[in-house]
């Protein structure tokens, strides 16, 4: 019986240092991405996020397990047993392993709450999604001023896609469920080859209150759209999907997401899907006018829209 506990104990020793493990891993492969400005593949477990791949996820607490296993064994044999052979008490091990458990624990439990607390302030704000949901100018606070021609190119960049179309699953209220599908309604009839790629390339929609943005590292794909971006024109907000589409386009193709180059390039899918949708002159030329303002250099946390 003491022997089945020793091991077990032994076990869930090995399950809590595999979790210390795998909060280190993460940490070092975090600093690393944010060094070389890296892309990161964020694998989505219930409510939170791991930037390891599942595979790694599994295997740490089943290493951890095992390891914890064979040490039971070693343990019993080398340590326990000769302390038998040499009359000295029988309880005394299993107490010392009983105290290191709990002080391993409480250190385990501390660390990956510190871990989780500090990692989810880093991983959603500045540059976790491309900044593009602006509102049109009746409600922006800063004044772009151009000297020149606009640098957008402006062409289509949506491509038709597949007839196959998946649905984008909408979380909110009654409000955001009733904006966004007429909007998405509005895009499919005025501007039907980006609402294609809009369904391809967007799997949910989430309404916020401030903090819009494309999440496009999760599956399936997330875009947070506040309540400016969604309470200023049914137009606005319908354009607004073609320029996520595109970030997360570019995500899913390896291709560079964030920058001006990544923006330029979304402005002008945005900017297309506008003029199909009938939007004013002044959208128009807020849309083509925004990139010199660089809005997506705006901290995530600071974003109003």
């Amino acid at each position: 019986m003491k022997k089945t506990i020793y091991i077990t104990l032994a076990a869930v020793l090995g399950l809590l240092l595999s979790f210390i493990a795998h909060a280190g891993i993460e940490i070092l492969y975090l600093n690393w991405a944010e060094k070389y400005d890296l892309p990161i593949k964020w694998v989505t477990i219930g409510s939170a996020g791991c930037a390891l791949p599942l595979w790694l996820i599994v295997l740490l607490p089943i290493l951890g397990i095992l390891g914890g296993v064979l040490l039971g064994f070693f343990g019993w044999k080398k340590v326990y047993l000769e302390q038998i052979e040499q009359g000295r008490r029988k309880g005394n091990f299993l107490k010392v392993l009983l105290l290191i458990l709990g002080l391993v624990g409480i250190f385990a439990i501390f660390w990956t709450t510190n871990f989780l607390l500090v990692q989810g302030s880093k991983t959603t704000p500045p540059q976790a999604s491309p900044r593009s949901t602006l509102s049109p100018t009746d409600t922006f606070t800063f004044t772009p001023t151009p000297t020149s021609e606009p640098t957008v190119t402006l062409t289509p960049t949506a491509t038709p896609v597949s007839s196959s179309q998946s649905t984008i699953q909408i979380e909110g209220d009654e409000n955001c469920q009733s904006q966004t599908s007429e909007a998405l309604n509005l895009l499919k009839e005025r501007a039907p080859n980006h609402y294609q790629v809009s369904t391809q390339y967007i799997g949910i929609v989430e309404c916020v209150a401030q903090g819009s943005g494309m999440f496009v590292w999760e599956v399936p794909p997330r875009y947070k759209a506040g309540d400016a971006t969604r309470d200023s024109s049914n137009i606005w907000y319908a354009g607004t999907f073609p320029h996520e589409a595109c970030h997360s386009k570019q995500y899913q193709e390896g291709r560079e997401y964030l920058g001006e180059n990544a923006e330029a390039e979304c402005i002008q899918a945005q900017y297309n899907a506008l003029e199909q949708l009938g939007a004013s002159q002044e959208i128009l030329d807020h849309v083509k006018n925004s990139l010199s303002t660089k809005y997506w250099e705006v901290d995530y946390e600071d974003r109003w829209w």
